[in-house]
């Protein structure tokens, strides 16, 4: 397992996005301790200011997860203090093209995507590849575990519940002490959203009220967002997890 994962700086800042606690130091470290084991690229961002123009540089960590023959997922995560980003996409292994699932940034997020006993299925298969970074491990469902949405309040805690006990057999230094823990489960209760089957689409999580949380519903899946998420190919994968 890379140390970076034993560390609560990464947890907060991967979890909550922005960490005034955090220097842009710590992060370099972090960075350079990940790119042991994961792919790090610089991305270069252009903008305009009073009519000047500028550059921001930053990182993006991919994390991948071996799906079988056909697909991959990735998670590409954008560590910056002052304001990051979470991208989870499904990878074509075939022609390496990529479907954007979800994310979740200071912005508009729309982070749900996964419902829990998809997660489950794939974090065993996960846990049982040989050679994988995850083998044996709950690391998978601790990077992805704020992708998954919830109809109901119970539930929620329960895998809230799960999720914080995974992080403690981490044994993070200072983790108990620590009143922001790096968890970010959340029912929507307001916008009463919920998990249909669809004739079509199969499982959708949608809102009456307000269904920009999720991309995966109908509203979004004819639209002009940032992505769509990618009906077909997530049901084509998950049928062969039962």
């Amino acid at each position: 397992m890379n140390d970076t994962f034993k560390q609560l700086s990464f947890w907060n800042l991967f979890v909550f996005l922005e960490r005034e606690d955090i220097e842009g130091d710590t992060v370099q470290l972090q960075l350079e301790k990940l790119a042991e084991d994961f792919r790090i690229e610089t991305a270069k961002n252009q903008y305009k200011h009073d009519d000047q123009a500028f550059q921001d540089d930053y990182s993006i960590v991919f994390f991948e997860f071996d799906c079988g023959p056909d697909y991959t997922i990735q998670l590409e995560y954008i560590p910056r203090p002052e304001g990051s980003g979470k991208y989870l996409h499904l990878k074509d292994k075939k022609n390496d093209q990529l479907h954007l699932m979800g994310w979740w940034d200071l912005d508009a997020w729309h982070p749900y995507c996964l419902r829990e006993e998809e997660l489950e299925k794939l974090c065993t298969f996960w846990k049982n590849q040989p050679g994988s970074p995850w083998s044996g491990n709950d690391l998978a469902l601790l990077l992805l575990h704020d992708f998954v949405g919830f109809d109901d309040a119970d539930k929620a805690e329960d895998f809230a519940q799960k999720v914080f006990e995974c992080f403690n057999v981490l044994r993070i230094g200072g983790f108990s002490k620590e009143e922001a823990k790096p968890i970010a489960v959340f029912y929507q209760e307001e916008e009463e959203y919920h998990w249909k089957k669809d004739a079509k689409l199969v499982w959708v999580f949608e809102s009456k009220i307000y269904n920009c949380y999720s991309l995966r519903n109908a509203a979004h899946s004819k639209g002009d967002e940032k992505g769509k998420f990618p009906f077909a190919e997530w049901n084509k994968l998950m049928e062969g997890f039962g």
